[in-house]
């Protein structure tokens, strides 16, 4: 974590396990000999100090897992405005970073034909049998027509 980076910056170093609060507060206030306004900064830099150090700890404490698995991700998404994101895009860079080269030879041309061949020839076979059938039955109703009065 880069300092100062949660709590904002104040000391150029936080306490480390061999210093303590002592040692951090003369260091902060030696050598500035700015006064008294100097001296009333000191307890509220040293506990911006004190601060940045506990957060550094309990953020290195945290499961980050565990803190995922609580969180409610449709909830999450339901506050998302989406047309906001997607007006944010820039689709030129966005189309731009892409490989078209690499995208092209990921298709597989051959396959891709096959299977629009296969669906088309499927369909006009399935139109040729429809046909064929029409055609049965037109046979078979003129057979029964004919041989129906002949039969008279």
């Amino acid at each position: 974590m880069v300092q100062g980076e949660i709590i904002g910056p104040i000391v150029e170093r936080r306490p480390g396990p061999a210093s303590s609060g002592r040692d951090d507060a003369r260091r902060l206030s030696a050598g500035h000999g700015r006064g008294v306004k100097r001296m009333a900064d000191l307890p509220e830099r040293l506990a911006q100090a004190v601060a940045e150090r506990v957060v550094a700890l309990v953020v290195d404490a945290l499961d980050v897992n565990a803190l995922l698995a609580r969180i409610d991700v449709d909830a999450l998404l339901d506050r998302v405005d989406v047309d906001e994101l997607l007006a944010r895009v820039d689709v030129d860079a966005l189309v731009a970073r892409l490989d078209v080269e690499q995208l092209v030879a990921r298709i597989d041309l051959a396959a891709t034909m096959a299977a629009t061949a296969s669906g088309a020839a499927e369909d006009t076979l399935a139109a040729v049998r429809h046909t064929a059938r029409r055609g049965d039955d037109l046979v078979a109703d003129w057979t029964t027509r004919v041989t129906r009065r002949a039969r008279r």
